[in-house]
């Protein structure tokens, strides 16, 4: 408790008040404020008092108190959609926790003056070593906001459908729409369907997988190209003669992950290593996609601007659980960048990184 209530100190010292009376609205809505939900604002409290040195801190402060969470269509907020300014706070105290000591500048002036970039930051440590840093977050989209509207259509016509004592994932394909749904709730509503362990939809509006969750594990497998990459969702057990339990997700491909990645090492410095950093909630099969095709245009040889690039999701929990790194990243230095990473922040990335990821690309090498 120690921890969340420093968190909420710091948050109160640098923003004040108002904006943890906003955050808390925004994210949760009407609901009972959750310690989840808590410790996302202490964690955000820490990293403001990590920074307090950081040379333009001020104005980072000054974008976050005035852009704060909002509530979107009436909506509590969702963690993968923090603002800008809250995703650049959050890189920036990554990038320290791999290698710190450094002196940090926000939005730092280039060092080439015909060159009207501004990076989000710079980092200088003490044996010269320099690193620009560029923040972005994955585009949410219309096409997002439409996947999204079609789960809670699917969870809302389908969830009371699945059978006692079993867990279901419903992996949607990324064409499907809400034409599919009908089609689903007669599959699921046909009680024979239920005596195999994968079903699939009609049309090829994806499948479902069912397992026995009575142990409180149900092992989900998701499947690219052929390849299946089994993840394992954790749930509480469940009674066999209680409820079922429906998990949606739609299956989609990063085909943007190349060119948001150009894009953004377009605002770094020629001269100077200089690293890509984008928020991105991301699955352990979609963190090996990332690694997967960044390796595959790294080699390519033709990419020689960024010195690396990261997907980075922050862990509320992982800090006030006992852990001195909250980050989770995947991604690659880039072997043939002009100016490489200093080996000691390369090194520190690399030991921060997701290693279940880590493992299926290697597993699945082709798997883009």
């Amino acid at each position: 408790m120690l921890w969340l209530s420093g968190g909420f100190h710091h948050v109160s010292e640098y923003l004040g008040t108002n904006w943890i009376l906003q955050a808390h609205a925004a994210l949760l809505g009407d609901r009972v404020r959750s310690l989840s939900d808590a410790a996302h604002v202490a964690l955000t409290g820490w990293m403001l008092h990590r920074t307090r040195n950081m040379k333009g801190a001020d104005s980072l402060y000054r974008i976050i108190r005035r852009n704060p969470y909002s509530r979107r269509n009436g909506l509590p907020f969702s963690l993968d959609e923090i603002p800008p300014a809250i995703t650049e706070l959050q890189a920036i105290c990554l990038v320290d926790t791999a290698a710190p000591g450094a002196a940090v500048e926000y939005e730092p002036t280039s060092p080439d003056p015909a060159d009207l970039s501004v990076p989000d930051a710079k980092f200088v440590w003490d044996n010269g070593a320099v690193l620009y840093l560029e923040v972005s977050r994955r585009q949410q989209g219309s096409r997002k906001e439409r996947q999204r509207q079609l789960i809670d259509a699917v969870l809302a016509r389908c969830s009371h459908l699945v059978p006692s004592g079993l867990s279901t994932q419903l992996a949607l394909s990324p064409d499907a729409s809400e034409s599919c749904i009908d089609d689903i709730v007669r599959v699921m509503s046909d009680t024979v369907a239920w005596c195999s362990p994968t079903i699939s939809l009609p049309n090829g509006a994806g499948h479902l997988r069912s397992a026995s969750c009575v142990d409180g594990r149900s092992q989900v497998v998701g499947t690219s190209d052929g390849v299946e990459t089994p993840g394992v969702e954790i749930w509480p057990p469940l009674d066999s003669n209680g409820p079922g339990r429906l998990v949606v997700s739609m299956e989609t491909t990063d085909d943007e992950i190349e060119a948001k990645v150009r894009k953004e090492a377009t605002q770094l410095p020629h001269a100077y290593p200089g690293i890509v950093l984008i928020h991105c909630c991301t699955a352990t099969r979609m963190s090996a996609t990332w690694i997967n095709r960044l390796r595959k245009d790294f080699e390519s040889g033709l990419r020689t601007r960024p010195s690396g690039a990261w997907s980075f999701f922050c862990d509320d929990w992982r800090e006030p659980l006992g852990s001195s790194n909250p980050f989770l990243i995947v991604g690659r230095v880039n072997p043939h960048a002009k100016q490489a990473c200093p080996p000691s922040v390369a090194a520190g990335l690399l030991a921060m990184a997701d290693p279940d990821a880590e493992r299926w690309a290697a597993r699945f090498p082709n798997e883009l």
